[in-house]
């Protein structure tokens, strides 16, 4: 299964990630550009990632898609996170997974994460 998010839109289309073209914008910045500029909407947002399928709220105030990284202090390891947020009234609910299939929840202001937003 590949990792991707994919996005439901009001206009009955369903678009899915695709790798970004060398030095040129990811797909989920072409998708944003493309609905500002548009009455079309998101409304709905999953995300896979190695056999994990997060589903965003249905009809949310807006969705976004991310990748995090993070650091153990102690060793300076790094992992990378994805995940799928569902805006309600000026938050983010997140879903997060990774590679070792483990998933959470968190909730964040929308202003940390607007730049990813559909809003």
């Amino acid at each position: 299964m590949a990792n991707r998010w994919i996005a439901s839109l009001s206009d009955g289309r369903t678009i899915f990630e695709t790798d970004p073209q060398p030095g040129g914008l990811s797909h989920w910045q072409m998708l944003l550009a493309e609905l500002r500029g548009s009455d079309v909407k998101m409304t709905q947002l999953r995300l896979q990632v190695n056999g994990v399928t997060l589903i965003g709220a249905r009809n949310a105030d807006g969705y976004l898609q991310c990748t995090e990284i993070r650091v153990i202090l102690d060793t300076g390891e790094t992992t990378s996170i994805r995940g799928l947020g569902s805006i309600f009234d000026g938050s983010v609910l997140m879903n997060w997974v990774d590679d070792d299939h483990n998933v959470w929840q968190d909730v964040r202001p929308v202003e940390d994460l607007r730049v990813h937003s559909t809003l």
